[in-house]
């Protein structure tokens, strides 16, 4: 002590030539701490950041364990969820009308699959409907698909061409032509007949409605027994309004149902994001293989996993710091070397030569940030 300085030097050496030297001052007045990243004043509690940061320097430590892939990531802050996120950023929408499912395991807990249910709303006729109507007068019905058919119908004129229509495989194929020639919603409509005649909507979901309302005149319905003349309409159930376009809330609805492990949630580029509520070493999300993976931008068996916490209240300022580890309480260290990876402010990897899930004390010596 000098002056009422601690003088507090700190050296490490690489393999080689290179070596760099770090100093650092205590200026102790009275019972006044100045030098550290934050000025104490009196009387004022020192937190453990600011003991371990002197003169700009930070040095932060703990112990931490690898995963049983003798890998684990560390954060100088505080220990995190696992965080799995989609490289397809939504924009009109997903495409569930057929792939449907995404599975995953949270934290080893066992896969989840999440189905997105979707159906289309119909329009059935009663039984034994006319399959033969070739020679007869009336020639029309009215129809109102999807967002026509809610709230006050807006209804379109089907009007068929009588001749040849002698079967009920013939007017259902006659009237999906008239239907889909209008174009919009309309055009993905199907008409089949078995006993009855189906008419379904394009459309998957919440969203999807058939409705048959009767002619202003030369009206088909009551022949056909549809609509308002003995006719079933059944408006179209699921998760989503449009399975052909799914949108994020309804992913994120979805997922978060009935579970805690995760929580789902939007990036701000417009990517699906799951987190896992667990943190640090316990935390982790296998992607399974689902029939979405490719709308949604995940891979099957892909893993993600969440950092260990060193606990310190603020970050590195840059990435140029040196980070020390060494394998605790193991005798035989063969095929154990570590590699320290993926250095960034507010953390970096720990590696391990062999698949070992060992524990391990870590110090990273650095300029600290500001906060």
């Amino acid at each position: 002590m000098t002056n009422g300085y601690f003088d507090l030097r700190r050296r490490f050496s690489y393999t080689g030539s290179l070596r760099q030297e770090f100093v650092g001052n205590i200026v102790m007045s009275g019972n006044r701490i100045t030098g550290l990243p934050y000025a104490v004043g009196d009387d004022e509690p020192v937190t453990k950041a600011q003991l371990t940061d002197i003169g700009g320097y930070a040095v932060k430590q703990g112990k931490i364990k690898l995963r049983a892939n003798g890998k684990a990531s560390v954060r100088f802050g505080a220990a995190a969820g696992a965080v799995a996120t989609g490289t397809v950023a939504h924009s009109t929408g997903y495409d569930f009308s057929t792939n449907n499912t995404f599975i995953y395991n949270p934290n080893g807990a066992g896969p989840v699959t999440v189905t997105f249910a979707s159906a289309a709303g119909t329009s059935v006729s009663g039984s034994s409907p006319s399959t033969d109507i070739s020679l007869g007068a009336d020639d029309s019905f009215k129809i109102a698909v999807d967002e026509d058919a809610f709230g006050t119908p807006s209804y379109e004129t089907i009007q068929l061409t009588l001749a040849g229509l002698n079967s009920g495989a013939n007017i259902a194929a006659a009237m999906q032509a008239a239907i889909r020639e209008i174009g919009g919603a309309y055009a993905a409509v199907t008409v089949a007949y078995t006993n009855v005649y189906t008419i379904t909507s394009g459309t998957k979901g919440t969203g999807s409605k058939v409705l048959i309302g009767r002619a202003d005149s030369g009206n088909l319905t009551e022949e056909l027994k549809l609509g308002p003349d003995g006719g079933t309409e059944t408006v179209g159930t699921g998760d989503m309004a449009n399975a052909a376009l799914t949108q994020m809330a309804e992913v994120i609805a979805k997922i978060n149902t009935g579970q805690t492990l995760v929580v789902a949630s939007e990036s701000a580029d417009h990517k699906l994001v799951l987190t896992t509520a667990a943190t640090g070493l316990n935390a982790s999300i296998v992607i399974g293989n689902g029939t979405t993976n490719t709308a949604l931008g995940f891979t099957n068996t892909a893993a993600y996993y969440g950092p260990h916490g060193l606990g310190y209240d603020y970050n590195m300022a840059d990435a140029l710091y040196c980070v020390q580890a060494t394998i605790t309480a193991t005798a035989h260290m063969a095929t154990k070397n570590l590699s320290i990876t993926n250095l960034a402010t507010t953390g970096f990897d720990v590696e391990c030569e062999g698949a070992s899930a060992e524990d391990v004390f870590v110090t990273a010596i650095g300029t600290g940030a500001s906060s």
